[in-house]
């Protein structure tokens, strides 16, 4: 199950997306989509 996790956070697939504003985002702007998944992970640590 961690092997399946893993490699969709690897190798996600745009095309069948569970969220399509981040699909979107990935396929059209990959620097913001990389920034905004930054700034939501550090939040979290907070």
């Amino acid at each position: 199950m961690f092997i399946n996790i893993q490699s969709l956070l690897h190798d996600p697939n745009p095309n069948s997306p569970a969220n399509a504003e981040a699909a979107n985002l990935y396929r059209e702007n990959r620097k913001e989509y990389t920034r905004r998944v930054r700034e939501v992970v550090e939040s979290s640590w907070e």
